[in-house]
C-alpha cells in the first residue's frame, strides 16, 4: 500500500509537521518508523528532522483480531430443533441443545473453518450445569455456571474444532449459545 502523499519534504532542524495516516483493511497503522516492523526510531508530527539525506520511512501495522466464523458447524447429537449451526451463527438468541437424556454421555460439537487460521482464543457462552468439558486437549474443565463465558487461550494454527461436554445436566442437556473463534 502507497500512503497518500507518497512522499514529503522536510527541512533539517523542523518538525515532520504533517504526515499521512493510511489505512490497510485488517490492519491497524502503528504509526512511521525509520526501520522495518517497528524497528529504528519512531517519526511522529512533532519529531525533529535530524539529517540532511534523503530518508524512507515504514508504516508499522499490526493484524487486528476479529471473529472467524466456521464454514460448517455439525454435532454428534441434537435436541428438537436446537441444531448445532446455532453456536456459531452470531445470534445471542439460538443455541445447540445437546439430548435431552438425563445422562447423555459425551456430546461434542463440531466447528471447521474454510482454511487454517492462525486462531488466538475460542470464547464459549453456555448454559452450564454439573458436565466437564474438552476442547481438543487444548484446554479442559468443570462446571462454570448458568450463562457462563469461558474464554481459552489457543495461539495456534487451527481449522477444526471439537468441543466435548461430558457428564449430566438434569433432563436438559447441555446448551451452547456461541462458539467464538478469535483469530487473524
Amino acid at each position: 500500500m502507497t500512503p497518500s502523499p507518497s512522499s514529503i519534504t522536510v527541512t533539517y532542524g523542523s518538525t515532520y509537521a504533517s504526515l499521512p495516516t493510511p489505512s490497510n483493511g485488517s490492519y491497524t497503522f502503528g504509526g512511521w518508523w525509520t526501520g522495518t516492523s517497528g524497528s529504528g526510531s519512531q517519526v511522529t508530527t512533532a519529531s525533529t528532522v535530524s539529517i540532511t539525506a534523503s530518508q524512507t520511512l515504514y508504516a508499522l501495522w499490526t493484524l487486528v483480531e476479529a471473529r472467524i466464523y466456521p464454514s460448517t458447524t455439525s454435532a454428534n447429537m441434537q435436541n428438537g430443533s436446537w441444531a448445532p449451526a446455532n453456536a456459531t451463527d452470531g445470534d445471542a438468541n439460538t443455541y445447540w441443545s445437546t439430548s435431552a437424556s438425563a445422562n447423555y454421555g459425551t456430546a461434542a460439537l463440531y466447528a471447521n473453518l474454510s482454511s487454517v487460521k492462525y486462531v488466538t482464543k475460542v470464547m464459549i457462552h453456555w448454559e452450564a450445569g454439573p458436565q466437564t468439558w474438552n476442547l481438543l486437549s487444548v484446554a479442559s474443565g468443570g462446571s462454570q455456571g448458568n450463562g457462563a463465558w469461558l474464554t481459552i487461550p489457543v495461539n495456534q494454527n487451527w481449522q477444526n474444532f471439537e468441543l466435548d461436554i461430558a457428564g449430566s445436566n438434569g433432563s436438559n442437556g447441555a446448551s451452547v449459545y456461541d462458539f467464538q473463534v478469535w483469530g487473524y
